[in-house]
């Protein structure tokens, strides 16, 4: 990976700024543009270049090589080659360089950083998440508030417990309600007020009955032969009657 990246700065030094798809072309390797978006991605990091999208450019990152007045650590090879220094001296700082490694990893995790995205653009886009949730909990209160008339959110909160509370009470009121006609000792039990059983069964013409018992027999016989017998009760609801009306005419006799 160290050898592309010194192929980008190359490339950088010379065209001033590019795309990762024409620096790709450009270093030779149009066919792994996938390892020198990483590679660009890592120098981000790193703040060995900087990127920003431009009008009219598409959706392409333009990047460019960042110019920083001085550098926070040399380089490893640079102290092995120029200072002397001791093989502790070397532990030591490689051991701080992973810690930053482990650091920036870490921060990039804890934000999500999307492909090619820099830690900076990604720490953006969350702060615009968080404004985001926040002017829709603003907008949730002004409603609140409005519906229910109050002024507050302490005052919208006392609200919606009072009407759960009222919720709560009207809840247990059906219950009991529905439980006390379950349990209506003037209720009418169906079996006292049929009249007579109908059995039914697929394919079957219904057959009447007048005892419970034998409509669940023939039931039971029907199920066997068609997988399938239904009782039902036949409770009175009206007669209709049909009458004729007879007159009868009486004449008095006249006197001769």
């Amino acid at each position: 990976m160290e050898a592309i990246k010194e192929k980008i700065r190359q490339n950088l030094a010379t065209v001033t700024e590019s795309t990762a798809k024409k620096i790709a072309a450009d270093i030779g390797m149009k066919d792994y543009p996938s390892d020198v978006v990483k590679a660009l991605s890592e120098m981000r990091t790193d703040a060995e270049v900087e990127c920003e999208k431009r009008k009219g450019k598409g959706n392409e990152l333009i990047y460019w090589l960042a110019k920083p007045s001085k550098p926070l650590v040399k380089p490893i090879d640079q102290i092995t080659r120029r200072e002397p220094a001791r093989s502790d001296e070397v532990s030591h700082l490689r051991q701080q360089l992973a810690d930053a490694e482990q650091v920036i990893t870490n921060a990039r995790n804890a934000v999500r950083v999307k492909e090619g995205e820099s830690l900076v653009l990604a720490i953006e886009r969350l702060i615009a998440d968080r404004n985001a949730h926040r002017d829709d909990v603003l907008l949730w209160e002004r409603t609140m508030m409005s519906s229910i008339g109050e002024d507050g959110v302490g005052s919208v909160t006392k609200a919606i417990e009072e009407l759960k509370t009222k919720l709560g009470y009207a809840t247990k009121q059906n219950e009991a309600l529905q439980e006390q006609l379950m349990h209506d000792e003037e209720a009418v039990d169906v079996k006292d007020a049929a009249r007579g059983y109908l059995v039914c069964a697929p394919k079957r013409k219904p057959a009447k009955f007048s005892k419970p018992e034998t409509a669940v027999a023939k039931a039971k016989a029907m199920a066997k032969a068609t997988g399938r017998g239904e009782v039902f009760a036949l409770v009175p609801v009206g007669v209709a009657v049909s009458k004729k009306v007879q007159s009868v005419e009486f004449k008095e006799a006249k006197a001769a």
